[in-house]
């Protein structure tokens, strides 16, 4: 489960907060009507009575990973694509990411430049995929990446859904 909690921002009295949870195959989603109210609930008896309490859905942003390698000699290029697709999965995956927390390309290009058999990276990019199987929020990676740091809001959190959301290929 995920939670962030943060004052509201019209009324200085209230506390709005936002949950998700994890499905069956630990991939986050949104939490139920009935556990929205449990946690309201729970809380009201250690606030203020003056204060309120609003539970709100986080924001899931699923997203791609995509990069280009150049590959040293005597390296089979495939084994190294899928040494480097279970590494940045492995990084990235499952229930790494907290709300707001930020994606440091720079981070991807190290971890990626530091598998075996990977001479360079020559390019990573990020995009936003919404649909079946995933989340509708839409993100736009190209807005929010500054210097290579791209930042969600407050109440978004990313999610590298699946390890065929990373994919590369060789530049030769």
């Amino acid at each position: 489960c995920r939670c962030m909690v943060q004052k509201d921002v019209i009324d200085p009295l209230s506390i709005d907060i936002y949950i998700l949870t994890l499905d069956s195959n630990s991939n986050l989603s949104y939490g139920s009507t009935e556990l929205k109210e449990n946690i309201k609930v729970f809380l009201t008896g250690f606030r203020m009575l003056t204060d309120s309490i609003n539970i709100f859905d986080g924001e899931i942003v699923n997203y791609t990973v995509q990069y280009q390698i150049m590959v040293k000699d005597n390296y089979n290029i495939y084994e190294v694509l899928d040494r480097v697709n279970n590494e940045v999965w492995n990084y990235s995956g499952i229930n790494k990411m907290q709300f707001g927390e930020s994606i440091y390309i720079s981070k991807l290009v190290r971890l990626i430049d530091e598998v075996e058999g990977v001479l360079t990276v020559t390019d990573v990019s990020l995009t936003n995929i919404t649909g079946s199987g995933y989340s509708d929020t839409s993100f736009n990676f190209f807005i929010n990446n500054i210097n290579n740091i791209v930042t969600p809001g407050q109440n978004q959190i990313f999610e590298l859904k699946y390890i065929t959301d990373v994919s590369g290929n060789v530049k030769t």
